[in-house]
């Protein structure tokens, strides 16, 4: 489990990045960005924000176990380990 520190690092880091999408939003850019920031990455902040209220951020959502504070930097609002991403990944791609 990340220290109470790094955990609220990371509050900061998302809160300024919710900020500037918001921001961005408001200004010019193709459809696409504005679609994928309003469905996506927004919504993906607020989801790790609420991880964080609820003391379970950093905690893989598949196998409980921690989520390396090196994925966190990278991906903020990671909500799986890597090894667990990719297999959500595979699973998808054999759905599709």
């Amino acid at each position: 489990m990340l220290a109470p520190a790094k955990i609220e690092e990371r509050r900061r880091h998302l809160e300024a990045r919710l900020r500037h999408a918001h921001e961005r939003l408001r200004g010019d850019m193709p459809d696409e960005h504005r679609t994928w920031k309003t469905k996506v990455l927004i919504p993906d902040i607020l989801d790790a924000l609420e991880r964080i209220n609820q003391n379970i951020y950093g905690i893989c959502e598949r196998c409980d176990e921690s989520i390396p504070l090196a994925r966190l930097m990278v991906r903020p609002e990671a909500r799986n380990c890597v090894s667990c991403q990719e297999a959500n990944e595979k699973e998808r791609e054999h759905a599709a």
